[in-house]
């Protein structure tokens, strides 16, 4: 995730900005902004630049969700400057997608669902006005896990009387859909695209807890964050929505 340069992680990046590395050429555009939840479908992303022709500019900062003058910050307090930077990155790259993707609901950025649409709207009518030509994607929070998949299932079996049985496809999980509702509602008042990561790795209140055999196949590698597998699986499935060929 191309930490410090492309992925802001601490607040002792220079001048807080993403490293003009990360602004990359290749048309279509792509540029993926957000959080440590979007850095995390970063590598989903990047799996699918290298299967298709397009760029991709990763501007993601730890604790910092896409969304214009936050009031209460917590672990990054210069969220609303590094945002603005990021503004001034896309209105010079003009990317012709903008992906904005988050935790959404996260103690490091409080935001009642009220405020949360309020601030997403605006963030987005700022961004229609100065890169009309951008199609803006909207992407809604994934699974959160009590603690992780992995110890989802361990607790599973552990708790199973038949310690042969297989575990099922999907756990419980938390899939915030009060949350995707608010999301849902904005990208609609907006005419922005909408895609739901619940819908596609979710049944109900149950979730995928992995996306493979393999043993490093988790969808996350914590309460929320997806890992490299979980990223790939995702990214392949919103793809089609992406309509670059």
């Amino acid at each position: 995730t191309q930490n410090e340069k492309c992925h802001l992680q601490t607040q002792m990046a220079p001048n807080l900005i993403h490293a003009d590395s990360c602004f990359q050429k290749t048309r279509p555009l792509v540029a993926l902004w957000g959080d440590s939840h979007a850095s995390s479908l970063y590598p989903g992303l990047n799996y699918l630049q290298e299967k298709f022709e397009l760029g991709l500019t990763q501007l993601t900062q730890a604790g910092c969700p896409p969304i214009f003058y936050l009031e209460k910050l917590k672990y990054s307090i210069r969220c609303n400057e590094i945002n603005n930077n990021v503004f001034s990155g896309l209105v010079k790259t003009r990317p012709d997608i903008i992906i904005l993707h988050a935790a959404w609901r996260h103690d490091d950025y409080p935001l009642s669902n009220e405020e949360l649409g309020v601030r997403i709207k605006q963030t987005i009518a700022q961004i229609k006005i100065r890169l009309p030509d951008s199609k803006i994607i909207l992407v809604g929070p994934v699974p959160r896990w009590n603690d992780s998949p992995q110890k989802e299932a361990f607790n599973y079996w552990k708790n199973s009387l038949k310690k042969t049985e297989a575990i099922p496809q999907y756990l419980n999980a938390n899939v915030l859909k009060d949350v995707e509702n608010t999301l849902i509602g904005v990208a609609s008042d907006l005419g922005v695209n909408y895609l739901s990561s619940t819908d596609i790795l979710c049944f109900d209140s149950k979730c995928l807890w992995r996306v493979g055999g393999g043993k490093e196949d988790f969808l996350a590698v914590d309460y929320g964050h997806l890992s490299r597998a979980g990223s790939i699986y995702l990214a392949e499935k919103l793809f089609p929505h992406l309509k670059i060929k």
